[in-house]
C-alpha cells in the first residue's frame, strides 16, 4: 500500500503542468503566471517595470480562472511560445494573451474529442 501511494505521489509531482488551471487563484499560479509574462517580454526583447509585471501577471491570472480554466501549465506555455513567435503583435498585453490562449484553447479543446 505504501508503495503505490508513494508512486501516486510521484505521478502527480511528475505531471503537475498537465494538471489543469482550474478557476481558483493561487501564489503558484501568480508566480507562473509572473515568469511567462517575464520570458515574454525578453523574447520580444521589451522592458516593464516590476510593478507593472505584477499587475499584469493578477490580469493573467485572472483570465485563466475565468476564461481558460481547462487549459494546463503547459498548453499557456505553448501558446505564449507560439504567440510571440508566429504573429504578429508586437505588444504584450490582455488582448494579445486572449488571442494566443483562445487558440491554444481550440487546439486543446479538439485533442480532448479526439
Amino acid at each position: 500500500m505504501l508503495l503505490a501511494q508513494s508512486k501516486i505521489k510521484l505521478y502527480i509531482c511528475i505531471n503537475e503542468n498537465e494538471m489543469e488551471i482550474g478557476k481558483q487563484p493561487s501564489k503558484e499560479l501568480l508566480n507562473f503566471c509572473g515568469q511567462t509574462i517575464k520570458r515574454v517580454l525578453f523574447e520580444m526583447s521589451q522592458n516593464k517595470p516590476s510593478e507593472d509585471i505584477a499587475i499584469m501577471a493578477n490580469i493573467l491570472m485572472t483570465d485563466l480562472n475565468d476564461k481558460f480554466y481547462r487549459l494546463t501549465q503547459q498548453d499557456v506555455t505553448q501558446a505564449f511560445h507560439k504567440g510571440v513567435r508566429e504573429t504578429d503583435q508586437l505588444a504584450i498585453n490582455p488582448r494579445t494573451w486572449f488571442n494566443w490562449l483562445n487558440v491554444q484553447k481550440l487546439k486543446s479543446n479538439a485533442t480532448r474529442i479526439n
